[in-house]
């Protein structure tokens, strides 16, 4: 899959200075790209790598590409225990029940 060739990465920097968050699923076919479509100090969330990881990501081209922050959260750590999802769970819920 190429996805664009990064083009969306042209759109996003062609219609605004980059955006507050990047989220990528996607991995190895288009992190980099995500990188260009972030605005300076921005961040990346990469939560999903279907095209592949990027073992060759140097912590300097995130400088580069405007001092970025890059962060892989895992859902294990974030939902660690049955009471920790029976509470977010009920808070969906709840959320959705209210209309919001």
């Amino acid at each position: 899959m190429k996805y664009d060739d990064g083009r969306f990465a042209d759109r996003i920097r062609e219609a605004t200075h980059g955006v507050d968050v990047v989220f990528d699923s996607v991995g190895k076919a288009t992190l980099r790209d995500s990188f260009r479509a972030c605005r300076t100090r921005g961040l990346v969330v990469n939560y999903g790598n279907v095209s592949g990881s990027l073992p060759d990501l140097d912590p300097m081209e995130l400088g580069e590409a405007g001092s970025l922050f890059l962060t892989r959260p895992r859902l294990a750590d974030h939902m660690a225990d049955g009471p920790t999802v029976q509470r977010r769970a009920d808070a969906v819920f709840a959320a959705v029940l209210k209309g919001h």
